[in-house]
């Protein structure tokens, strides 16, 4: 898990998530409602807004793996 084998290296990709840090990601509002923890990201209870890469990409291949509770109005935009 987040981890780029050495042919993804030289095809260009990058991780957007380190596993441990939200560096490089910003909050619409309450930034405090979200961590970094055992290599995921995850949404405290009753946190509003959205979480963002600060960097904009415009030709990208995005792969990642979502898990949510039972009840839950969210998702992934771009």
């Amino acid at each position: 898990m987040n981890i780029l084998n050495e042919a993804e290296k030289n095809q260009g990709y990058r991780l957007l998530f380190d596993g441990q840090t939200l560096d490089g990601w910003a909050a619409t509002s309450h930034p405090e409602g979200w961590l970094a923890h055992n290599g995921m990201i995850i949404c405290k209870g009753g946190t509003n807004g959205y979480l963002y890469t600060r960097d904009q990409f415009e030709d990208f291949i995005l792969q990642l793996e979502y898990r949510t509770e039972l009840v839950v109005n969210s998702g992934i935009f771009f």
